[in-house]
């Protein structure tokens, strides 16, 4: 059984593409080789990917997180979506429910003082 480094490993490759193609050779490999993940009642919303600081490709955060008994997972980026759609469309190839936002590290958003309106005022 893979460590959670060598999960991460598995897929690092340059695009979205290549390495949702990568966790579908992962998957048809493990269903031959591997039991499926027992799901448990573990969550964890708050991951982060290549788009801050982590060495996850999200496809690599979903992943180990199924692989690790997690029902749902989330990732959790600084200042960044960047990575939103190829999480969902890696949680999705692997049956886990996903949750996607951001840590607003440089932006705050708070009410205008001119009204309802929202405006961005940076923070840092």
């Amino acid at each position: 059984m893979p460590s959670n480094a060598e999960c991460a490993a598995l897929f690092t490759q340059e695009t979205k593409e290549e390495r949702l193609a990568a966790l579908r050779r992962e998957l048809a490999r493990f269903a031959a080789e591997v039991p499926a993940p027992t799901a448990t009642d573990y969550v964890n919303n708050h991951i982060h990917t290549i788009y801050s600081f982590s060495p996850y490709s999200p496809v690599g955060a979903a992943f180990t997180a199924w692989y690790n008994d997690l029902t749902t997972a989330g990732i959790m980026d600084h200042d960044s979506v960047a990575g939103a759609d190829e999480f969902i469309e890696a949680a999705k190839e692997i049956d886990i429910a996903a949750t996607v936002g951001f840590d607003g590290c440089k932006w705050a958003l708070r009410p205008s003082r001119a009204g309802a309106s929202i405006t961005r005022t940076r923070t840092a």
